[in-house]
């Protein structure tokens, strides 16, 4: 007997209505791919398997990275492809915007790389090709004005090159005082026997070292600032009017006078010590270079006899006699 859709009705009083039954994906019956028995629910599970698995095959362009959402570092798939959408560094390839990145290789599980992305160059502005072949250590030069293609020029570096080298086949002549050139062996001959740092003798280059370039000359001739080896006339009669052994002043007092006697300084440097005498008490701060002058006295006191009463008593001060 063949399958019959039909409608289900239910009955309530003289009425009747038409009953809608849920059925789940599991309990409806239909065949597999091979037509062996099976059920809705996992026939539309392995449908999203297979579609996920063709979505991540081949070339499939994932989006555009920048620095904030960059390259994904798991799970990523072989071909899945990337377009630069802000400069920066990705994988270990700086970018530029426009560039492609390709992966090439799947994520291994912990050990993801930089090796498994590939770059393609959107801005190839600036690129030079070269010939087909080249000598060894030949200098390549632009052939033409494109600016895009070298080409082998047919010299030969040796050793390192000054920046401002010219390749050329010109030849110089030795040089002249109306033209440039090459040095004649006079010249080096010349240049040879001047040292190093030397200066052309005249009355201004004698005078600035210091020295005298006829008789007439004294140290007054000489510019301040320079070493003299002579003094001037100046220098001497300022040196006339210093006493032996003269030291600059110094801002000191030598004596300090207390009552009738004077403690008077015996050496240039010398120590006063201040002594505090009873109930007097001296205190000295060394950062603040200040000494206080203070008092011990005490107004009264409480002994057991007259005789314990402290020195430091004030006179007039009262003794209270414990009995």
């Amino acid at each position: 007997m063949t399958a019959v859709n039909t409608t289900l009705y239910g009955k309530q009083g003289n009425e009747k209505f038409a009953l809608n039954p849920s059925t789940t994906a599991g309990q409806v019956a239909i065949p597999d791919e091979q037509g062996q028995a099976s059920d809705l629910e996992a026939e539309v599970i392995k449908l999203r398997q297979q579609i996920n698995a063709v979505a991540n095959a081949g070339i499939h362009f994932k989006g555009v990275v920048t620095q904030a959402e960059p390259l994904p570092t798991v799970a990523y798939k072989s071909g899945w492809q990337y377009s630069v959408g802000e400069a920066g560094t990705y994988a270990g390839v700086k970018c530029e915007v426009g560039d492609f990145i390709i992966c090439i290789r799947d994520y291994a599980s912990g050990s993801a790389s930089n090796a498994d992305w590939s770059f393609l160059q959107a801005n190839l502005t600036g690129a030079v090709t070269g010939p087909e072949s080249a000598v060894a250590a030949h200098v390549a030069i632009f052939d033409g004005t494109a600016g895009n293609k070298i080409k082998d020029s047919g010299f030969t570096i040796a050793k390192s090159v000054p920046a401002d080298a010219k390749f050329t086949d010109t030849t110089y002549s030795p040089a002249t005082s109306e033209a440039d050139g090459l040095m004649s062996a006079a010249e080096h001959t010349k240049l040879a026997g001047i040292a190093e740092g030397a200066d052309k003798t005249t009355t201004t280059n004698v005078k600035a070292a210091g020295a005298f370039m006829k008789d007439t000359d004294t140290a007054d001739s000489v510019k301040d600032g320079t070493a003299k080896v002579v003094m001037t006339k100046d220098e001497r009669a300022k040196l006339s009017g210093v006493a032996s052994g003269a030291e600059v002043n110094q801002n000191a007092i030598s004596a300090i006078k207390v009552g009738n006697v004077t403690v008077q300084s015996t050496a240039k440097t010398d120590t006063l010590e201040i002594v505090p005498g009873a109930g007097v008490t001296v205190t000295a701060d060394a950062t603040t270079k200040k000494v206080t002058i203070g008092e011990q006295y005490i107004d009264s006191c409480v002994v057991d006899n007259l005789d314990d009463t402290p020195e430091n008593l004030r006179d007039g001060g009262i003794v209270i006699l414990r009995t």
